[in-house]
C-alpha cells in the first residue's frame, strides 16, 4: 500500500480545481469536480477519498449542503472534509466550522495546504466506512 492519498476538490471555479490539481499531483491521487452533484455522484459510485476539498459558496449547493449529503451517504468521508473559504462565512458554515471541521481561507499557501490535509490524514483511519 502506497502513501498517495485520494483527493476530491470542489469548487464552481474550474481555474481553482485545475490549480489545486496541479499542486497536489505529485503527492496525491486527485480528482476534480466542478459541481457537488459530480462529487455526490462518484461517492455514491462507490469512489473513495481520503481528503476531500470543498468550497463553501457554490451556485447549485453550498459547501455545508454537500458535507450534509455526504454524512448521509459516508459518514467517513464527511468526516475527511477540509473546507475553503473566501470572504464572509454564511452562518450555517460557521455553525459547521464550530463542530470541528477544518477550513482553510482563500487564499491559502501550499505549505497550510498540506498541513491541513497531514492533520487531517493523521485522524481519520483508512476507509472506514
Amino acid at each position: 500500500m502506497g502513501s498517495r492519498t485520494s483527493v476530491l476538490i470542489v469548487d464552481d471555479d474550474a481555474v481553482i480545481t485545475r490549480a489545486l490539481r496541479r499542486l497536489l499531483a505529485s503527492d496525491h491521487d486527485v480528482t476534480i469536480a466542478n459541481h457537488p452533484a459530480e462529487a455526490l455522484a462518484l461517492v455514491r459510485a462507490g469512489q473513495w477519498f481520503d481528503a476531500i476539498l470543498c468550497d463553501v459558496v457554490m451556485p447549485a449547493m453550498s459547501g455545508v449542503q454537500l458535507h450534509r449529503e455526504l454524512a448521509a451517504l459516508s459518514p467517513a468521508q464527511a468526516a475527511a472534509t477540509i473546507l475553503m473559504t473566501g470572504g464572509s462565512i454564511p452562518r450555517d458554515a460557521a455553525e459547521l466550522l464550530a463542530s470541528g471541521i477544518p477550513a482553510l481561507p482563500k487564499p491559502f499557501d501550499l505549505d497550510q495546504l498540506h498541513g491541513a490535509l497531514a492533520q487531517l490524514r493523521s485522524g481519520v483511519p483508512d476507509r472506514a466506512r
